[in-house]
């Protein structure tokens, strides 16, 4: 009997101090997930004007290529860090309905995914601000012209008003 609970001590004791050891030199991960709206944007009429397909955005945030870019980016930055891990661990997903894209990742710090996702989503948030910023530019412009219209318009009734002499009479016409 004193064997088998020397032997169990002894197994809880290896056990605890393996298990120890491994937790204390196993780097923790962090993980994250980022949504993005992107594809479309509301007109006045209501409608939705695609700004580009979602399926496009998808492809070009999995693109193998692009994904090696921003590694080298990275490191030129002298950033050293385990990009295989990145590449490997770098999810996109698409929305089964609408235009949401999910996006995730982790890595061994929150800086580094933080920079990750950064990097990975700047260039289609760039492409809707020009996009978006095109179409500010144009409400202006319509805006402006229909300003202009309007002062035309009110000038021309005034215009109109001046040279009709008034009847004195009261009511619409068709009294």
């Amino acid at each position: 009997m004193r064997k088998t609970l020397f032997g169990l001590a002894a197994a809880l004791l290896i056990g605890a101090v393996v298990g120890y050891l491994v937790g204390a030199f196993v780097p923790q991960f962090q993980q994250a997930r980022a949504v993005l709206q992107v594809g479309s944007s509301p007109t006045r009429a209501g409608a939705t004007q695609i700004v580009e397909p979602v399926a496009a955005v998808v492809e070009r945030l999995r693109d193998p290529r692009r994904l090696r870019e921003l590694e080298a980016g990275f490191e030129q930055s002298g950033v050293r860090v385990p990009f295989s891990m990145l590449r490997r661990s770098t999810t996109v997903r698409s929305a089964p309905a609408g235009d949401l894209i999910e996006i995730s990742a982790y890595a061994t710090s929150r800086e580094l995914l933080e920079r990750w996702f950064a990097a990975l989503v700047e260039p289609t948030l760039e492409r809707h601000a020009s996009f978006l910023a095109e179409r500010v530019s144009k409400l202006r412009d319509d805006r402006e012209l229909a300003r202009r219209e309007l002062e035309r318009i009110t000038r021309r009734i005034a215009a109109l008003e001046a040279t009709t002499p008034a009847t004195g009479t009261t009511g619409t016409p068709f009294e």
